[in-house]
């Protein structure tokens, strides 16, 4: 999961193109941490997804600075919600910031190695 994040971190942007989803799930599928493309629209429909398809589990932490560094974290709120990925500097989708999102969290998702 590692791995995704560097990914991740490679392709960001400075800004948000509203692509959060799709780039994290290119990152987990170029990384190898998924077998197959996630096919959900929203990013807040992430976590569940990640649970019954990929063999992700949920922690039960909820602060995003506690998060182990490769972990997914999703968001809820109005309209598709956030999903980023925990680097060693900050949080990272389509683009990078040194803090989470300001959405409310869903959960914080890893895959068992």
């Amino acid at each position: 999961m590692i791995h995704a994040a560097q990914i991740a971190e490679q392709r960001a942007r400075q800004h948000s193109i509203r692509s959060c989803w799709r780039y994290v799930k290119e990152a987990l599928l170029q990384a190898n941490v998924v077998d197959t493309y996630p096919g959900t629209t929203y990013a807040k429909q992430a976590g569940d997804e990640l649970i019954n398809k990929h063999g992700f589990r949920r922690l039960s932490i909820n602060d995003p600075f506690k998060a182990p560094i490769g972990s997914v974290i999703v968001y809820g709120g109005r309209g598709a919600g956030h999903v980023e990925i925990r680097t060693n500097d900050g949080f990272v989708s389509d683009f990078e910031s040194p803090t989470p999102s300001k959405r409310p969290l869903l959960g914080i998702f890893v895959k068992p190695t």
